[in-house]
């Protein structure tokens, strides 16, 4: 894993995570945060500093072959799907260790955590709809059918919008 300084424009440090990394996450709350590896079948879970060079690795949790992640608001569980087991690993950030996993028939590829609630969005693999969970139980609480297919997901709350442009007559 390569860090940058945008200041200086140049490298400024390179940590070894044991495998090439797939997939970041660097959520804006917490003191930690994500890169997953297909090959070691892990997330490695590393502390922020403010210092690059203070970086650490806290731990590692191998499971199955991570990429995409998402962050609850208190930080402390993360989701990650693994896509060959058709199911969502359920991660305590503390622990280092999967504490439960939630199955879905088709599996899913993308997930976002809601802003307020305890809602889990996973976008289905082969389907491209949008499973909400809830968070601590799995239960599926409703199926978003869309048209498309996903890159990215993000759950943003009605009033965080940007206004619309309208164009005045006259």
């Amino acid at each position: 894993m390569f860090i940058f300084s945008v200041d200086e424009q140049k490298l400024v440090r390179t940590i070894d995570i044991g495998a090439a990394p797939m997939g970041l996450l660097y959520p804006e709350h917490g003191d930690y945060f994500f890169v997953s590896s297909i090959k070691d079948k892990a997330i490695t879970v590393l502390r922020k500093a403010r210092d690059p060079q203070d970086v650490e690795i806290v731990g590692k949790v191998n499971y199955g072959r991570f990429r995409h992640m998402a962050l609850s608001r208190d930080g402390r569980t993360l989701f990650a799907p693994v896509y060959e087991q058709r199911e969502i690993a359920v991660i305590d950030v503390e622990a280092l260790k999967v504490v439960k996993a939630f199955k879905l028939d088709e599996g899913c590829s993308l997930i976002a955590t809601s802003p307020v609630g305890n809602d889990i969005y996973a976008v289905g693999y082969d389907s491209g709809k949008v499973y909400v969970l809830d968070a601590g139980t799995g239960e599926l609480l409703r199926t978003i059918t869309t048209h498309g297919e996903f890159r990215d997901i993000k759950v943003i709350l009605e009033a965080d919008k940007p206004p619309l442009k309208t164009a005045s007559a006259g």
